[in-house]
């Protein structure tokens, strides 16, 4: 099931979980531990609400050169796909062709 298929699924089993009794909470978790592949303790804290589901957005810095990405992918195509230390040291013999080759197009 995907993530967002989860989420929805979560939102909605919730509440129902939260207003039942012992034997429905029972019943309840079985169906959501089937359904979402989650293990029996991970279902009964994301139920309780003492365990947040994962934020959608990744942690850690954003990309530094994402604008120049592209750029930089077809030039190591062109290179043949050589390591960043060959590469940072042929930049001075490609440059110059490859700027030509962009300005044409």
């Amino acid at each position: 099931m995907p993530i967002e298929s989860r989420r929805a699924y979560l939102k909605a089993i919730i509440e129902r979980y939260k207003n039942s009794t012992k034997k429905k909470k029972g019943l309840i978790l079985n169906e959501f531990c089937v359904n979402c592949r989650y293990s029996r303790k991970h279902a009964i804290r994301i139920l309780g609400g003492k365990l947040e589901p994962r934020r959608t957005k990744k942690p850690g810095p954003k990309p530094k050169y994402e604008s120049i990405r592209v750029i930089l992918e077809e030039l190591w195509q062109l290179m043949g796909k050589m390591c960043s230390k060959k590469m940072k040291r042929a930049f001075s013999l490609w440059l110059p062709h490859f700027k030509g080759a962009t300005a044409e197009q």
